[in-house]
Order: structure tokens, then sequence, then C-alpha cells
């Protein structure tokens, strides 16, 4: 995904990797709008406009809440307070609002994307509240993985240098199944997808309270054919991707 770099590279006082960083965070936060089932913004400081947008991705798991481009717009005047308070205390912030456009009830987060001590920019998470049904565990958990990552975001722990680059970055997708472990990898939830794929392997059991790595070993015939990035990979413990054959099914992971 493109980023608007003109502010960037006209006022930013970035030190090494600050630029790349950002572009990483643009190249996979499709990923965090699906689980958040929101539209994510980044906004960038300008000295005439308060802040400009870089760049806006639409989940795929719900509808968007803005149809037209602003990408390279300055922010809107009810916003910039928000964006503000974030930028200043390195925090997510929380506000709600109503669309400029429509009658719709969003809730609005502000996200500081901070690095070495340092607010590159803030992201802000548009959802749309107007539903006003019980959310579904799925949707919970879901939530709550854009938020660990987001969470992440703020102390420059993610996204993470070490995660894949290339016109494959983003594969699997979330709709694929969603998988989330806990820190000793054992499964806390697995998505109705993500149960069917491991069903497709041979796993006849419920992933729920098991080790994904002792499931992923299970089902390997030919352990001599393992990809290396394997073991990492379904521990969580390296922002990879790897894949998995058995009974002739390919899988493809990613964490």
């Amino acid at each position: 995904m493109a980023i608007f770099t003109d502010p960037i590279r006209e006022h930013a006082d970035f030190g090494p990797g600050d630029a790349e960083w950002l572009h990483l965070l643009v190249g996979d936060w499709q990923m965090v709008a699906d689980l958040a089932f929101a539209d994510l913004a980044l906004w960038f400081p300008h000295p005439d406009h308060g802040y400009v947008a870089l760049a806006h991705v639409r989940p795929s798991t719900t509808h968007t809440v803005f149809h037209g481009d602003f990408v390279g717009e300055p922010i809107r005047s009810d916003l910039l307070p928000l964006v503000d308070k974030a930028w200043g205390s390195r925090a997510i912030e929380r506000s709600s609002e109503t669309n400029w456009s429509t009658d719709m009830a969003l809730r609005v987060e502000a996200v500081p994307m901070v690095r070495n001590g340092r607010t590159l920019a803030v992201v802000t998470t548009h959802m749309d509240l107007s539903s006003s049904r019980m959310p579904s565990r799925l949707e919970l958990t879901y939530r709550q993985c854009a938020y660990d990552l987001l969470r992440m975001g703020t102390l420059g722990l993610w996204p993470d240098f070490a995660s894949p680059t290339g016109s494959r970055r983003g594969a699997p997708r979330v709709g694929d199944g969603l998988i989330r472990l806990d820190a000793e990898g054992i499964v806390q939830y697995a998505s109705p997808n993500g149960v069917s794929a491991f069903r497709r392997l041979g796993d006849g059991e419920s992933l729920e309270g098991r080790s994904l790595a002792e499931v992923t070993a299970s089902l390997l015939r030919d352990r001599r054919m393992v990809d290396e990035t394997l073991p990492l990979v379904v521990t969580g413990r390296m922002p990879w991707r790897s894949e998995i054959e058995s009974r002739g099914v390919s899988l493809s992971l990613r964490a």
C-alpha cells in the first residue's frame, strides 16, 4: 500500500530506519484493520494544517466508514485535539464522534506510533457503532488482537523489521483463519476457519487448550521436509511465514 511521503521528506526529522518503519506499518496494517473491524488512517504533523493524512486503509471484514479518499488532506478540526493528545501522551486515546457526512456513530481511537522514544506518527481507528447487537466471541477476540498490536506500536515493538516483505506479505489474511496463543504457545482461541484448516490437515480435536506446536508436530509425516521457520511460527516467537503439508493439503501460516 502506498504512503503519501511529501510531508515526511519536507518536515520530518527522522533517525535511521524511522521512515522505513512507517512504510512497514502501512505495508502490513490491513491485518489490523480487518481485526479491528475499523478504518485506519495515518497522520503526520504539518506546519500549516496541524496534521495531514499519509495513508488510509479500509477493513475487509466490515463496511468502510470513509467512502472518499482523504490521503494528503489536512486533518478535520474535530479530530485534531484527539490526535494532538495522543502525540503528546504517547498513549492510546479514545473519543467518540459523529461522522462528518452521516449520523453514523463512531468510536475513534488515536494511537501514537513510537520508536526509540519519539512519536513518529499517529494512527486513528474509526469503528462503526451503529449496530447494537452483542459482539460475538470471534469479534471480541479479533478486536483484542488488533488492540494488542496497536499497543505494541506505542512501545516500538510493532511492526517488526523481521516481518516478511515483498508481494506475499499479508497472506494468509485474517478471514482465512486466526489462532490466538498465550505466551506458552497454548491455543486460547481458534476461529471457525482456523479450525477447518487444521481439520483438513488431519486434526479432528478441538484446538483450544492445546499446544499449537505439538498439534502441528503430530500432523507431520516426514519431518525431514519441515520448513525450518515452522517451529518459531507455530509458537508465535517470530513474525515470519511458514508452510505445513499433510495428507496432500498445504497450509500457509504467519505469526
